[in-house]
């Protein structure tokens, strides 16, 4: 790094627990994920790769993109087993919304929130037991979203933008 560079003002950071998650189904039940101990979406873009007129390598585009999440939470929250269940009975799998917001509440970034729109689980855990835990039981799940929003964003750290 050479002298003058800008730095990242240590109060910019994000701390991970200020955050807030909810998740709202198709049926307009709406609920606070306060119990969720982690959660992370990403968003995979899928290429294709071909030759081009007077190119001698591959060029790769873009086609389209898929969106997955997975997240750990106490084993305390019936409401995914009750999708489960419903779709094991039914046939019809609800949708549901994930709502994540992260705050930087010292720092000018500000908040960002991130709505999953079309949330569908590929897995999760229906029972557990766990005899030498000293602690509490968690469950981890998956899944995917077909789109998502973002309503706010943060703002741009100072002397990132050049």
């Amino acid at each position: 790094m050479s002298v003058g560079a800008n730095v990242m003002p240590i109060d910019e950071q994000v701390i991970g627990s200020i955050a807030e998650a909810y998740v709202k189904f198709s049926d307009g039940n709406r609920y606070h994920l306060f119990n969720l101990i982690n959660f992370e979406s990403t968003i995979k873009v899928n290429t294709k790769k071909r030759g081009l007129l007077g190119r001698s390598g591959k060029v790769t585009y873009p086609t389209g993109w898929e969106g997955t999440w997975k997240a750990t939470a106490s084993y305390n929250t019936p409401i995914f087993r009750r999708a489960l269940y419903e779709f094991k009975e039914t046939g019809k799998f609800p949708a549901f919304d994930i709502q994540v917001t992260n705050e930087n509440t010292t720092g000018t970034i500000g908040r960002q929130t991130v709505t999953h729109i079309g949330c569908y689980l590929d897995s999760a855990i229906l029972s557990k037991i766990d005899i030498d835990s000293d602690g509490e039981l968690t469950e981890d799940m998956s899944g995917t979203f077909n789109d998502f929003e973002i309503p706010n964003e943060f703002g741009v750290i100072e002397g990132m933008k050049q």
